[in-house]
């Protein structure tokens, strides 16, 4: 990934994160990267666990982030969610909701973020 894009992509991460806990979210983990791939955030509010996919795009992007967001990708997202349940039973215990969610971070020409747009519970596994 070149430099530019890897900077957009800490941004990203580190907007998604503080938008997150401003909203209530408490952050479990960030970048839980296994051989099949990385979610970017997991966290929880209330009694759910929400595993994070987060894109970054720019103002003059021509359609939302989420449509780059590959059938693919969403199945070893959810193979990673899985995973990451299996590995950490305190978290997926009993009484814990899980979401599969889509983060979109826009930023702007100057590198200044311009929105960040959470969406709760973004697809169900097939």
């Amino acid at each position: 990934m070149p430099d530019a894009r890897m900077e957009h992509g800490r941004q990203a991460e580190k907007a998604a994160a503080e938008y997150l806990v401003n909203h209530g979210f408490t952050i479990i983990k960030t970048n839980f990267r296994r051989r099949m791939g990385e979610i970017d955030i997991i966290a929880r509010k209330g009694d759910c666990i929400h595993f994070i996919e987060i894109k970054s795009q720019s103002e003059n992007s021509a359609f939302p982030a989420v449509y780059s967001w590959k059938p693919a990708q969403r199945e070893r997202f959810v193979k990673l969610a899985e995973k990451y349940l299996a590995e950490n039973t305190r978290a997926g215990g009993e009484g814990f909701d899980v979401s599969l969610d889509f983060m979109r971070v826009v930023i702007g020409d100057t590198n200044t973020i311009l929105t960040v747009e959470l969406i709760e519970d973004a697809f169900r596994p097939e």
